[in-house]
């Protein structure tokens, strides 16, 4: 049953983005479309160890939905929504037997607001994030509704010729409201030291892009992984990225190792 509606997910997201490709396209060839400029993600995960030393593995797919609206002046607000699927064998309270098992997880919504031009090449971006305790509890979701808000920047290096660029941003989760019993409480920094290098016309080279750095303020340990990502445009609208993170500190773990890619379509 799990095995089944995993593979449901994966068909969902795999519609789904056939779908978006077929509208992009439609959108390419339109004068005004209200969805111009809205993207719509894919992303497979696979890890070893998570979260645990009991051996244990997780298979991820992510729905990732983005909307921006420019607001005039430069200023843009970009509203984000993740829907993610696990699979997994990881011991938690809703998984006891360590059995192979599906189960949404936890999604959030993400509201971020990009400023105009602050000194040349430079942007500043600061935003809200809310997530919603659909997973339940671990090994699917932490159980608790948290809010997350961030600051970031991005910078392209001048004289690099739009080659190079960093985008750091910070982020801070904290579990809010009622939770119920077992639900795994969370206060936490998230760091994403971004750098990104532009290798020819059509490929691209970032690294912790999608894998953060933690520090966690409850146990006060740290996960410091080494994450990197390769980006090709294959179309206009149609973007493959693979990526790879590993494991250099834990003394707060999360996993050992993982591999992931992405499928992105542009509206």
């Amino acid at each position: 049953m799990a095995t089944r509606q995993l593979l449901a997910f994966y068909s969902i997201c795999a519609a789904l983005l056939t779908a978006g490709l077929a509208a992009g396209e439609a959108c390419a060839q339109a004068a005004v479309s209200p969805f111009t400029g809205w993207i719509a993600e894919t992303w497979f995960y696979f890890r070893n160890n998570s979260e645990s030393s009991d051996g244990s593995q997780q298979a991820k797919a992510t729905l990732r939905l983005f909307q921006p609206f420019a607001l005039g002046s430069g200023w843009k607000l970009t509203m984000r929504e993740d829907i993610p699927g696990i699979y997994t064998n990881q011991v938690g309270t809703d998984n006891p037997g360590q059995q192979w098992n599906a189960n949404i997880g936890d999604v959030f919504a993400q509201a971020a607001l990009s400023t105009p031009q602050m000194a040349p090449d430079f942007f500043a971006d600061l935003g809200m994030r809310i997530y919603f305790p659909t997973g339940g509890l671990k090994p699917f979701g932490d159980g608790s509704f948290r809010v997350a808000p961030h600051l970031g920047f991005d910078w392209t290096i001048p004289g690099s010729e739009g080659q190079f660029a960093v985008a750091p941003l910070a982020r801070y989760i904290r579990s809010v409201g009622y939770a119920p019993p077992h639900f795994t409480d969370i206060n936490q920094v998230q760091f994403h030291p971004v750098i990104r290098a532009k290798m020819g016309e059509n490929w691209l080279f970032s690294m912790f892009e999608e894998k953060e750095i933690i520090y966690d303020m409850i146990t006060q340990g740290w996960f410091v992984p080494l994450d990197f990502m390769i980006h090709w445009q294959a179309l206009p609208n149609l973007s493959i990225a693979l990526g790879a993170a590993r494991s250099l500190y834990a003394s707060y773990p999360q996993y050992e190792n993982t591999v992931y890619g992405r499928l992105k379509v542009t509206f």
